[in-house]
């Protein structure tokens, strides 16, 4: 029932506390009146570093590069904000430079402190299905999520309201993208592992460069209250929604319906063939 988005933040910073995230934020660079997004991109550097002698290659389906968010980044900043790149530990550098661009994780002074001060104060959050993302979700700021599993978007249908996109999913054997219906008909929408797969001859396609920067236009728009549903675009966000309800068990969903990012679901219909 959304309950998390209809209740006041019950984490809170002292004034003590706003004084020194305040201080730190202009030793990163971020100018006084300026205000920040925060954006990242989940990969294997944190895990590793976390526990070395582990492997979490299981994983490895959630990852994708940084540079895929280049021109998202470049509009963002168009836009008049400062990007800031976060996360403790990362394998790539943002192959980017600009005044209002923070890559985060390689700053000398970076802290945990700062890390919940950057994500809780941000206008809004950017980023993988990664654990990070829930730092701003607890603070009501909105996260739009990319390269997000096409089977899980159940989970969230409990308090989630803000458009997102997902990877896709190709079969190497049939030498085609799977639809909703394909997806759950093989029990994909349960795979939580690389290795499965793998085992079935799939490869998770993340979204490319331009996927996420047309989805950085329609955040941009939602964000200066410039944005306008177009009625065809609104039929496709039931008919996905409609045809998802179809596969899965409604008991266990709750009763929001996220927007998939307009322009991706726009080129992307296969999803809905029956």
């Amino acid at each position: 029932y959304n309950i998390l988005l209809n209740t006041d933040i019950s984490i809170k910073f002292t004034q003590e506390e706003i004084e020194k995230g305040k201080k730190m934020i202009r030793e990163l660079g971020i100018k006084e009146k300026n205000k920040w997004i925060c954006v990242h991109n989940r990969d294997d550097a944190y895990l590793k570093f976390k526990n070395p002698t582990y492997d979490y290659s299981y994983h490895s389906f959630r990852d994708f590069e940084i540079s895929t968010m280049n021109k998202a980044i470049m509009k963002f900043i168009e836009n008049g904000l400062t990007v800031v790149r976060v996360g403790s530990k990362q394998k790539q550098k943002i192959n980017l430079k600009h005044e209002k661009l923070i890559d985060y994780p390689f700053y000398s002074k970076r802290n945990d402190f700062l890390d919940i001060f950057l994500l809780s104060h941000c206008e809004f959050c950017v980023g993988s299905d990664s654990g990070i993302i829930t730092i701003p979700f607890i603070f009501r700021k909105p996260v739009y999520r990319i390269n997000y599993g096409l089977g899980h978007l159940d989970l969230l249908t409990y308090c989630y309201p803000w458009p997102l996109i997902t990877k896709k999913i190709f079969d190497l054997e049939k030498n085609k993208y799977l639809n909703l219906k394909e997806i759950f008909n093989r029990g994909i929408d349960k795979f939580d592992r690389t290795e499965q797969f793998d085992n079935y001859n799939l490869k998770l396609i993340p979204n490319s460069e331009d996927e996420i920067r047309n989805l950085s236009l329609e955040i941009n728009s939602r964000y200066n209250k410039t944005w306008q549903d177009n009625p065809e675009d609104v039929e496709l966000q039931k008919k996905f929604w409609i045809t998802y309800k179809k596969m899965y068990n409604k008991r266990f969903m709750g009763n929001i319906e996220p927007k998939i990012g307009t322009s991706f679901l726009r080129n992307n219909q296969y999803l809905l063939e029956q």
